[in-house]
C-alpha cells in the first residue's frame, strides 16, 4: 500500500499558503484544506486536498490508501503526519488530465489516510500494547469533519462518486452511510472500490477485532447496521451487504481488483485461492444485480485504477469501464 508519511517543515507558513489557495477556489489547481479538529493518528494536523472544477457539478471524492495499524508491529509500519508533498498534490490515474478520463473535468476531493485505520476509527488516546505514547483513530470522526467543509465548498452536486482505492477502499466502504447522509438520497451517488473489498472473515492478521477494540469501528460502521451485522468475525461482509440492501435501486456499487493482489492477500493473512474466493462471494453473492458493475483483472498487482488506461478485459479499460458504470450502463467483466 502507498507510502505517504514524512516530517513537516515550516508548517504554519506552508499550512497558511494553502489555505488561502483553497479559499481562492483555483481552477483545476490543487489546494490544501486544513480542518480544526481533525488530526492523523500520531495528533498531529489533517486535512483534504481539492481541485475544483467550476463548470462541473459533479464531485469526485477519493479516500486514500495506506497501511494500517493493529499491533505494535503494524504500526512500526506506517505513522505521521502527512508530507508536504502528500498534501499538494495527490499520485493517482484517475486524476489525470487525459480525455479519456471520465473524471477529469469533474470537482475532485482527496482525503489521505494518515489515521492508519481505513478511515473508519473513532477512537482516541488509544494505547497500543509494545508501542509508546497514544494513538488517535478517528478517521471517521475526520471524514464527518471534512463533509462539512466539502458541502461548503461544492454545494449541492447532481452526482457523487464516492472511491477509495487499497485501505481507502474499506474506507469508502465504512463511510458511504455519512456521505449519503451529507448530500442526500435525491443526489445521484456511485460506490467505486479498487482494491479494498470488505475485509473477510477467513483474515488471520487480527484485523477485525483490531477495528473493533482499538478503532472503535462499533461506534461508526456496527451503529450504522445494528443487528444486520450480528456475528463479529463476519461483520465487515455483513456491513457491507446490509449498505447494498439498505441503498438498493438508490446507490450504485462498484468494484475493481486483481484476482492476484499480493498487498490485499498479505494484509489479510489468506492464500491466493481464499482471496480469488472472497472476490467472488462480493460480485455474485452481493453486486449481482443492475446496481453493481465489477472489473476482475487476471494478474498480479495491486490498485488497478493506477493503470487504469492501459489494463484491459477484452477491449475494455478500466477508464472505459468506469465511463460506462457513470453512463448507467453496468458490466461485470474479467473472469
Amino acid at each position: 500500500m502507498s507510502a505517504r508519511i514524512m516530517t513537516y517543515p515550516l508548517r504554519a507558513t506552508a499550512l497558511a499558503a494553502l489555505a488561502l489557495m483553497a479559499a481562492c477556489g483555483a481552477d483545476n489547481r490543487w489546494a490544501w484544506v486544513p480542518v480544526n479538529g481533525a488530526v492523523c493518528r500520531d495528533g498531529s494536523p489533517a486535512g483534504f486536498a481539492i481541485r475544483p472544477h467550476t463548470n462541473s457539478d459533479n464531485l469526485l471524492i477519493i479516500l486514500g490508501g495506506g497501511p494500517i495499524c493493529i499491533d505494535a508491529r503494524t504500526c512500526a509500519e506506517s505513522g505521521a503526519p502527512l508530507s508536504f508533498a502528500a498534501k499538494r498534490r495527490p499520485r493517482s490515474d484517475i486524476f489525470a488530465d487525459r480525455p479519456d478520463n471520465p473524471f477529469a473535468d469533474w470537482n475532485q476531493v482527496w482525503v489521505p489516510h494518515c489515521t492508519d485505520d481505513y478511515h473508519v476509527g473513532s477512537a482516541r488516546d488509544v494505547t497500543v500494547p509494545g508501542l509508546r505514547g497514544v494513538q488517535q483513530f478517528v478517521g471517521h470522526a475526520n471524514m464527518s469533519l471534512f463533509l462539512e467543509q466539502i458541502k461548503a465548498k461544492f454545494s449541492g452536486p447532481t452526482r457523487v462518486v464516492l472511491s477509495g482505492h487499497s485501505s481507502g477502499g474499506q474506507g469508502a466502504i465504512a463511510n458511504l452511510p455519512q456521505v449519503r447522509r451529507a448530500f442526500g438520497r435525491e443526489t445521484n451517488m456511485i460506490l467505486f472500490v479498487d482494491s479494498g473489498p470488505p475485509v473477510p472473515s477467513s483474515e488471520t492478521r487480527g484485523i477485525l477485532t483490531a477495528m473493533i477494540e482499538l478503532w472503535g469501528a462499533d461506534q461508526t460502521m456496527l451503529s450504522e447496521c445494528g443487528e444486520a451485522c450480528g456475528e463479529p468475525a463476519n461483520f465487515f461482509f455483513d456491513y457491507f451487504a446490509w449498505l447494498v440492501k439498505t441503498y438498493s435501486g438508490e446507490i450504485h456499487f462498484s468494484f475493481s481488483a486483481f484476482l492476484n493482489d499480493p498487498i490485499e492477500i498479505r494484509e489479510f493473512g489468506i492464500s491466493q485461492d481464499a482471496w480469488v474466493t472472497h472476490l467472488e462471494s462480493v460480485r455474485s453473492e452481493i453486486l449481482d444485480g443492475s446496481q453493481s458493475s465489477t472489473f476482475y483483472h487476471d494478474s498480479r498487482g495491486h490498485t488497478v485504477i493506477n493503470s487504469m488506461y492501459t489494463i484491459r478485459v477484452g477491449e475494455l479499460t478500466v477508464a472505459e469501464w468506469l465511463g460506462l458504470v457513470l453512463d448507467d450502463k453496468p458490466q461485470h467483466v474479467g473472469p
